[in-house]
């Protein structure tokens, strides 16, 4: 569940003026019974009135992911789950898809009962006005996990609004050099590491022009694209200038290297991840530029996209071996 829960009765009758009641909120219990919060989160701590008096028991800043709720009084009270009315909210977006599985093929019910899953957590992860990584414990705006379930978004909602919004949170952090951070909301303040450093990790920033792409492509609306189209084209040449330094001017730049998910980082070869994510962004600049009319940026993003076609292969493919680098990262 996603929101807060709510006493359904007045709690501080109980209590006199300065009581304390702490409610903590988990997704796991340990085998002793409490909760297990995850790096001391998601607490709120409630002083309360005179007792009798109404108490608005809600947080005003925040929300939270949760299974279970441990409450603690510093007076005499009891509650049981009967007690509790839990709101739960999200961001109010159309339904516009679903799918369902069908035959006699062992785990076709586990794919029909996956799907409600995977809806229900996309909605908990857009609880407020962007994407988020996750609804419990840092409830950041990462790019990288907003590229990852952009599609999955699209296919089962109207996303527009939302990545409009999430659009323009990138764009009020992007830096004067153009540089945009990994997470956002991020200060954009000129004299931060953003602007002197190398870009960050590719395979999250990617986004910045993955996303109105997929946006439009999914919903034939291109009011994204046009709006969003001269900040996006800014961060892409930063890329590209940066990118002059790297082998055959392929932009590779890393940070965190997830993709590299079955070797340490340091062994397999993490530039394979943010180099593919960079052939793909001038596909998308290419197609974004075509939309908007601008057929000088469309032929020269198509033109990159395919010297980048050719310079993937030679940098990454081991000929030998006939798979991409010993097959650890791709």
């Amino acid at each position: 569940l996603v929101g807060y829960p709510v006493f359904s009765r007045n709690v501080s009758f109980f209590a006199k003026e300065g009581d304390v009641m702490t409610i903590k909120h988990a997704e796991f219990i340990g085998t002793n019974g409490s909760v297990v919060l995850q790096d001391g989160l998601q607490i709120d701590t409630y002083t309360l009135p005179n007792g009798g008096v109404s108490v608005d028991m809600r947080p005003r800043f925040t929300w939270h992911g949760f299974q279970y709720v441990s409450v603690k009084a510093s007076f005499n009270f009891s509650a049981t789950v009967n007690d509790f009315v839990v709101n739960v909210f999200h961001t109010n977006l159309t339904s516009t898809g679903d799918i369902s599985f069908f035959g006699m093929e062992e785990g076709v019910d586990l794919m029909n009962a996956i799907v409600p899953v995977i809806k229900r957590t996309q909605l908990n992860n857009i609880a407020q006005y962007f994407p988020t990584d996750c609804p419990t414990r840092e409830k950041h705006g990462w790019l990288g996990d907003a590229q990852t379930t952009a599609i999955e978004a699209m296919f089962n909602f109207d996303m527009r609004a939302v990545y409009d919004n999430y659009l323009k949170i990138i764009t009020n952090s992007q830096s004067p050099n153009g540089h945009i951070p990994g997470a956002v909301p991020m200060t954009n303040d000129p004299s931060k590491p953003l602007n002197s450093s190398k870009p960050t990790d590719i395979s999250w920033t990617a986004a910045f022009a993955l996303i109105p792409n997929w946006v439009y492509l999914h919903y034939g609306d291109d009011m994204i694209v046009k709006k969003h189209y001269p900040a996006i084209k800014v961060f892409i040449e930063s890329l590209l200038s940066f990118g002059k330094k790297e082998p055959n001017s392929l932009p590779n730049f890393y940070t965190w290297g997830d993709w590299c998910a079955m070797q340490a980082r340091d062994i397999a070869t993490s530039a394979t991840g943010p180099a593919l994510a960079s052939f793909n962004f001038i596909l998308a600049m290419a197609n974004m530029a075509s939309v908007i009319g601008d057929d000088v940026d469309a032929k020269r993003y198509s033109q990159l996209a395919s010297s980048f076609r050719e310079v993937y292969p030679k940098l990454y493919f081991n000929t030998s071996a006939d798979i991409y680098n010993g097959g650890w990262d791709i």
